[in-house]
């Protein structure tokens, strides 16, 4: 094993490390092989952060050795196969040291390893150093190996404060030809977009791919990024609530809204969102001008409207975070608050006609049959006439 350059640091909530479970921590000591925790835990526990996602190493093993001590795993992947045991990523190697398997990660900040005996720092490619001074710094041919790592850049860029690309890194992502990346799979690239939607400044992703021309392959459709993040931010600020999933619903439903219908549907084949998130995108496209002009718009197609609603795809009031927000400046909650209120009338008139015009009282003989629906729809549409007057 090389040394380490500087001292290794001093972590002082060791216990982190503890954090996969107990069971499984017992399960690898008790291996065969040699257990190494490698590559994001680490770095999160020197950066002071409760690693999310854990990875660990067996060296002096092999496959059969590790299918027959960790039943029930198997082997995932084809460029970079790992065993899968409860949830856990293990890669294995018949090497005694992990130095080898470290040069194979992406960049210095991840090839950091600790045992799991002694917790010790190892660091083979001086990852201490640049993770100190902030620098991602790729490991060789780790672009060319996996170009999904270019992507992976930007996203590290958005999760770390302060960091900054290494004059190498820069080089390589203004001399990567967009054919590189044409051969990712959808649902490797929706598994990192996902991550970046999560990360603290998903901006920083988007706007760093814009730097170096890099979001046409799979991010085209993101017209104006920086201002849907923001409107979400302003929402926040103004009192909305929602969930995460909600938020990025949210996100991808404001990235749309400016989309053209061919721009939407290559979404749909670069990556492999949730149905649910472009149902609610598509939606949102369709139902915030009508929110927008509810006023002026006939009174047949705000009934339409609330029937959309109905379906539960896309809530209401999360509708109006996105018809509000476009009247705003970016950054002021104040005025996303005086636009919001533009739009409560609709809200609550919404609201009341869903309670209000329930058709119990209509006739028994025609319950249940087409005539119903045009009966319940003419009510709601005189009733909706009649209050919409009201707030002219």
């Amino acid at each position: 094993m090389c040394p380490v350059d500087i001292e290794p640091p001093d972590i002082t909530d060791y216990d982190m490390f503890r954090s996969p479970g107990p069971e499984i921590l017992k399960k690898l000591r008790e291996s065969p092989g040699r257990g190494w925790y490698v590559g994001g835990a680490v770095r999160d526990v020197i950066l002071g952060r409760r690693p999310e996602d854990w990875d660990f190493l067996l060296t002096g093993i092999d496959k059969a050795t590790l299918k027959k001590g960790f039943p029930g795993g198997e082997v995932v992947g084809s460029n970079f196969p790992v065993f899968l045991w409860q949830g856990v990523e293990i890669t294995w190697t018949g090497e005694s040291s992990p130095e080898k398997n470290l040069m194979s990660r992406d960049f210095t900040i991840n090839s950091l390893t600790a045992s799991l005996a002694d917790k010790k720092i190892r660091d083979p490619q001086g990852g201490l150093q640049d993770l100190k001074e902030r620098i991602l710094q790729p490991l060789p041919r780790s672009i060319s190996a996996d170009p999904l790592r270019v992507y992976r850049a930007f996203r590290f860029k958005a999760e770390i404060s302060d960091l900054s690309f290494s004059p190498l890194l820069k080089k390589k992502l203004k001399l990567l030809s967009p054919g590189e990346i044409e051969h990712l799979f959808p649902e490797r690239v929706t598994e990192e977009f996902k991550k970046i939607l999560n990360s603290p400044r998903p901006a920083a992703f988007i706007m760093g791919l814009k730097r170096f021309d890099l979001l046409n392959r799979h991010f085209s459709w993101l017209k104006s990024p920086e201002k849907s993040l923001d409107r979400l931010k302003i929402a926040k600020k103004a009192g909305f609530r929602y969930s995460e999933e909600t938020d990025k619903i949210l996100f991808v439903a404001l990235a749309f809204e400016s989309a053209k219908k061919n721009e939407m549907d290559r979404a749909r084949s670069l990556l492999t969102l949730p149905e649910k998130w472009i149902k609610a995108a598509e939606q949102a496209v369709e139902v915030i001008p009508i929110i927008r002009n509810w006023q002026k718009v006939p009174a047949e197609r705000l009934v339409e409207t609330l029937e959309i609603f109905d379906k539960e795809i896309l809530d209401l009031q999360e509708a109006l975070v996105l018809a509000a927000g476009e009247d705003v400046r970016i950054g002021v909650a104040s005025l996303f608050q005086k636009a919001r209120s533009r739009y409560d009338n609709i809200f609550e008139i919404m609201k009341k006609l869903k309670n209000e015009i329930s058709g119990d009282d209509l006739p028994e003989k025609i319950k249940g049959t087409p005539a119903a629906g045009e009966e319940l729809r003419k009510r709601k549409k005189d009733w909706l006439e009649t209050e919409r007057d009201k707030h002219s």
